[in-house]
């Protein structure tokens, strides 16, 4: 028996990739307005240095425009290349000319979802600071990833306290809103200042910029021969770095093999097919 193959198309799904803006590269899924940020430190195992972390109103826009007393909470949610990112802050304008910042951030392989998100002190894709007693508090010059942490490196304050340990809890995260808790451990290498945070919560709403999703691109794919017995290569091209997944399916749109689900870089592929199912049925 000759089998002939209809292609149809490929889906090759590309998703685009600290504090006032998300770097320019990647594609923004919301903005967060405005919200609330919150959080209880105590130095660990005792010590003076404790106390409580408020902050509430709306977001900072391209200037930084407070007076003493004033708050302000934002943040956003993006997608880079195969890398999504939640961030969400919050800002104090003390009375004596300085100011307290605090923030986390959430980041994942594949698009975020409600639940437990573990500190990753190493690759980030977990964790929360907070700097207290700014000095030097302007707004950074540009949003790139390296530029933000030189810009972190610049700052002068009392404390600069990152997260060790701890868990992030996501309870709800879309563009409407970025609300959830968090609690664990933060500490200032410099000072070998260690703190433990607990009752840390964030609510932030999202303003009305449009849902970008990640992008599917349609790419017509090439069979050779066709009709075919027993094997069929197929091939087709890949206009840029992405997740590809090439699957066989029936009239009903039941999958009857899967031949690829990989990260491929942009380039010419071949793939063979020898007209079997997942269980090698012909």
């Amino acid at each position: 028996m000759r089998l002939r193959i209809i292609i149809v198309s490929l889906l090759v799904v590309c998703c685009p990739a600290l504090l006032m803006a998300p770097p320019a590269a990647a594609e923004t899924l919301a903005n967060y307005i405005e919200g609330e940020y919150g959080f209880h430190y105590a130095q660990w195992p005792w010590g003076p240095y404790v106390g409580d972390f408020h902050a509430l109103g709306p977001a900072l826009g391209d200037t930084l425009d407070l007076v003493p007393g004033d708050e302000a909470c934002g943040g956003f949610m993006t997608v880079d290349l195969d890398t999504f990112t939640a961030y969400c802050y919050g800002l104090v304008a003390n009375l004596d000319l300085t100011y307290d910042v605090a923030g986390l951030l959430v980041r994942s392989a594949t698009p975020l979802t409600p639940g437990s998100y573990p500190v990753d002190p190493v690759d980030l894709m977990g964790a929360f600071f907070f700097f207290d007693d700014i000095v030097n508090f302007e707004l950074p010059a540009s949003s790139a990833p390296s530029d933000l942490g030189a810009w972190l490196d610049t700052l002068v304050c009392e404390h600069k306290l990152l997260s060790s340990a701890g868990t992030i809890v996501l309870s709800a995260v879309d563009h409407t809103q970025l609300v959830g808790t968090f609690s664990g451990t933060i500490i200032d290498e410099a000072d070998l200042l260690i703190c433990t945070v607990t009752d840390g919560v964030f609510n932030m709403v999202g303003g009305c910029t449009e849902v970008a999703g990640p992008r599917i691109e349609p790419i017509t794919l090439d069979a050779c021969p066709n009709p075919f017995n027993p094997l069929v290569t197929l091939r087709y091209a890949i206009p840029r770095d992405g997740n590809v997944c090439l699957r066989v399916m029936d009239v009903r749109g039941r999958t009857v093999r899967q031949l690829e689900n990989r990260y491929l870089t942009a380039g010419r592929y071949e793939t063979m097919w020898d007209g079997r199912n997942t269980a090698g049925r012909s």
